[in-house]
């Protein structure tokens, strides 16, 4: 192997950790936000609104806090 490849070898390494990084962050959260939905269970809010949360956080994952954020009586 000449140095270019060597290099490319290199970068591909470090974009396939940092893909990874991201991916374990993303599936990290996501089990955070499916907690923190059945938590939200026993509060306020309406049948509805705990089985979107669920669903968002299931799906979604880390995107379902922007639903616990921005839904006024979801969970207070």
């Amino acid at each position: 192997m000449d140095k270019k490849e060597k290099e490319k070898e290199k970068e591909t390494k470090t974009t396939i950790q940092i893909f990874g990084l991201i991916t374990f962050a993303w599936v990290m959260i996501g089990l955070i936000a499916f907690v923190w939905s059945i938590y939200c269970f026993g509060k306020a809010g309406t049948i509805f609104q705990k089985i979107v949360g669920i669903i968002l956080s299931m799906f979604l994952g880390p995107l379902f806090f922007f639903y616990y954020r921005y839904s006024p009586t979801y969970c207070k």
